[in-house]
């Protein structure tokens, strides 16, 4: 009796460690399962936050909170930005964004200002379980902290935190940026053409709106070709420079335009620009008197015409090699055919025009891909950007609860 008492205590003590520890794996189980879930809420918050990034990719240059980046952080006490006046750029403040509204048909002004102030966002709004997620920090250089949490309010509460890096860059450099239409009949596929919201693929359409002419800084120091463009190369011995830039204004543009290879020059159009007989090209010249391509943005053509209709006429013949044409009221045509001369192989037109339109309805110019891009630092300073893809992602000890 004492042995059959004695083993009966033995199996029953043996039953409850293996009772014991298989509570104790059911609740690591549950726990690694709620972190997995926790976790996943925080992943489906970076997406879901770089989505927004990408339709209003104006804020990608701006943190969410401007105190995150104080030392330290001085957040209110509950949590919110205390991000406040008219001269403060940050998410807490959207309208404060210049082209916040960057997205065609899209204003989520509203979700920017939740995550500014560490709202939490349910994963599935119809599945609650799957948890919710907030921003913590975004520092206005492609740095973000995200939480996620599942059964708020409950012992088996999990919270995870995720830092995540990617590239802010500016958008490519339109080719073409039209402010109405183009006929892209006969612009090569890799040509970059943008234009409004109305516009249809392959124009990619945009909330920007193409930059006014930039002003004259200094009219003492612009050269008057008003009379006609010059047979010999510009500059001329006796042209005055502003700033390195040789400037110049004509009332139209219609015959030929030679540049000294290397130097820059920018040619100030009031009338209409007509390319079209065969020694319109503009070319660029080198000291021996050989024609070569210009260097991208070595020359720049201002259309600063507004009244009536201006046109800017381009011939078959002609070839237009690395130079920006800006003229925001002006509608590029095509000219007169003819047998061209090109910048290279297979390439006649390869400058960069920002124009009203491009073409008509039964034809246009020809337009070729460009073979390298300028910054857009020579352009403007507020210009579009870009997400590239995430290239660091880690999970982080919680540092807000």
């Amino acid at each position: 009796m004492p042995v059959a008492i004695g083993m009966g205590l033995i199996i029953l003590l043996v039953g409850l460690t293996m009772l014991l520890r298989s509570q104790d794996s059911q609740v690591s189980a549950i726990a690694q399962k709620d972190t997995a879930k926790s976790l996943n809420a925080a992943e489906t918050g970076v997406n879901e936050i770089r989505a927004l990034i990408n339709q209003h990719r104006a804020i990608a240059n701006y943190p969410a909170c401007t105190t995150d980046l104080n030392t330290p952080p001085t957040r209110n006490a509950d949590g919110t930005c205390s991000d406040s006046g008219s001269s403060i750029e940050s998410w807490a403040l959207p309208n404060n964004i210049p082209n916040i509204l960057s997205a065609c048909d899209v204003d989520r002004r509203g979700e920017i200002i939740n995550l500014a102030n560490r709202e939490w966002t349910n994963v599935d709004d119809d599945d609650l379980s799957q948890g919710e997620y907030r921003l913590l920090n975004y520092d206005g250089s492609g740095v973000a902290i995200v939480q996620g949490r599942v059964n708020e309010g409950q012992p088996s509460k999990s919270v995870s935190e995720l830092k995540v890096s990617f590239p802010v860059s500016p958008a490519p450099i339109a080719n073409l940026w039209v402010a109405t239409d183009a006929n892209t009949s006969q612009v090569d596929p890799e040509v970059l053409v943008v234009g409004p919201c109305s516009s249809a693929s392959p124009i990619q359409s945009s909330t920007f709106t193409i930059p006014a002419i930039p002003a004259i800084s200094d009219p003492l120091k612009l050269n008057d070709l008003t009379a006609a463009l010059p047979d010999e190369a510009l500059p001329r011995p006796a042209d005055i420079q502003d700033n390195g830039v040789y400037k110049y204004q004509v009332d139209t543009f219609d015959s030929k335009l030679t540049v000294k290879a290397g130097e820059k020059i920018e040619l100030r159009v009031e009338g209409d620009i007509t390319l079209e007989d065969t020694s319109d090209n503009i070319t660029c010249i080198k000291p021996d008197n050989s024609f070569t391509n210009c260097s991208p943005l070595d020359v720049k053509i201002y259309g600063e015409g507004t009244s009536g209709t201006k046109t800017i006429t381009i011939g078959e013949e002609i070839r237009i090699c690395n130079v920006f044409i800006h003229a925001p009221d002006y509608t590029v045509q095509a000219g007169a055919l003819g047998s061209p001369t090109v910048c290279e192989p297979g390439q006649r037109i390869t400058g960069i025009f920002w124009v009203k339109k491009w073409g008509s309805s039964s034809s246009s110019p020809t337009l070729n891909a460009r073979p390298s891009r300028p910054s857009w630092n020579d352009f403007l300073s507020d210009y579009p950007l870009q997400l590239g893809p995430i290239n660091a992602w880690e999970t982080q000890e919680r540092s807000t609860s």
